[in-house]
């Protein structure tokens, strides 16, 4: 748990300007260091790379926990947890980092492939019809439980994924409120001003 919350600490959308040209990913009027604000800033290729390095701190977590102690299925659930809080609350940047969704997803990556892809799949068609990144964040983080519970995880596994879902919907709160004020930027408008950059 300790090494996977150490892994969640790895922030690269907090780079050095000096390293990317274009300003820290946390500049954006969110306040932090998730994927949609690197894609806003530094365009979708750093946005990418984001994701990958995000998703691989959970994924790790998960594979020394498999090494360290074989079959532990709630234990290797915990440490992907333990990633993911240290995603959403980073002591290096004073508990202030992402909404965990890139960690989520690779953490369930080597966890249960099956419901990473059918995560990615539904999350990703979210996105594409309601135009809306955060919208397809939250059915994810909804989804999580409910799949778990289907394919028969136990549940203590059941109340932690219930926990990061309830978590992610808070953090999410500030896109709601921008979401209901109109200012919440869409998909399509970030892509557009990214092709055009």
């Amino acid at each position: 748990m300790v090494i996977g919350y150490l892994l969640g600490n790895i922030r690269i959308g907090f780079l050095p300007t000096r390293f990317t040209q274009k300003g820290e990913s946390r500049s954006t009027d969110t306040g932090n260091t998730g994927i949609p604000n690197a894609v806003a800033t530094r365009g979708w290729k750093f946005g990418l790379v984001t994701f990958f390095i995000d998703a691989l701190k959970a994924t790790s977590a998960v594979y020394i926990s498999n090494l360290l102690y074989p079959d532990e299925t709630v234990l290797a659930f915990l440490s992907g947890t333990a990633a993911v809080l240290g995603d959403i609350f980073p002591f290096v940047m004073k508990f202030k980092g992402g909404k965990g969704i890139a960690p989520l997803l690779g953490m369930l990556l080597i966890f249960d492939i099956r419901i990473a892809l059918l995560m990615v799949i539904i999350g990703c068609l979210g996105v594409i019809i309601s135009n809306y990144i955060m919208l397809g964040s939250l059915i994810i983080v909804i989804l999580l439980p409910i799949f778990l519970f289907y394919y028969g995880y136990s549940t203590p596994i059941i109340l932690m994924s219930m926990s990061i879902s309830i978590l992610a919907i808070w953090k999410h709160r500030i896109n709601f409120q921008r979401l209901v004020n109109g200012e919440e930027k869409t998909f399509r408008s970030i892509f557009k001003k990214q092709n055009k950059g």
